[in-house]
C-alpha cells in the first residue's frame, strides 16, 4: 500500500510504502467501544458516606409515636430528617456505584489497528 508524504506546506513531496497495519479494516463500531470503555474505566466513585448528615447532636424531643422532627435543642432547629432545612440529602448518589467496563484483548487490538490505519492518507 502506498501513502503520500506531505511537505509543512501541505504540498505533496513523495510516495511512501506504507507498513501492514495499515491494510487493516476500518471498523468504527470497535473503535467506539473501546473508547467507550476506556471512559468508563476513568471515571471515579463519588457520593457521601453512609452516615453523612446524621451526625449531628439532634434528638426528638417530643415522647411517643409522634411525627416530629429531630432537632437540636437549643436551636430548635430540624436536624437528621431529609424535608428539613438542613438536613440531610433524600436520595444521594451512591458511592458504591460500578463504572468498571470490559472488552476482549483482541477487539481492543483490533480496535487500536483499526484507528491507526484510518489515519492513512493513501493515494
Amino acid at each position: 500500500m502506498k501513502g503520500r508524504l506531505m511537505s509543512l506546506k501541505g504540498k505533496a513531496r513523495k510516495n511512501i510504502d506504507l507498513p501492514e497495519l495499515f491494510d487493516e479494516l476500518y471498523r468504527p463500531d470497535l473503535i467506539k467501544k473501546a473508547v467507550v470503555v476506556s471512559q468508563a474505566n476513568r471515571r471515579q466513585a463519588y457520593g457521601p458516606q453512609a452516615t453523612a448528615g446524621l451526625k449531628t447532636s439532634a434528638e426528638s424531643w417530643v415522647r411517643g409515636g409522634e411525627s416530629r422532627k429531630s432537632a437540636i435543642e437549643e436551636l430548635q432547629q430540624g436536624r437528621e430528617v431529609p424535608q428539613a432545612v438542613g438536613g440531610r440529602k433524600a436520595h444521594p448518589p451512591n458511592s458504591k456505584k460500578v463504572f468498571f467496563e470490559k472488552i476482549n484483548k483482541k477487539e481492543r487490538q483490533k480496535a487500536m489497528r483499526s484507528a491507526i490505519a484510518a489515519t492513512a492518507n493513501l493515494i
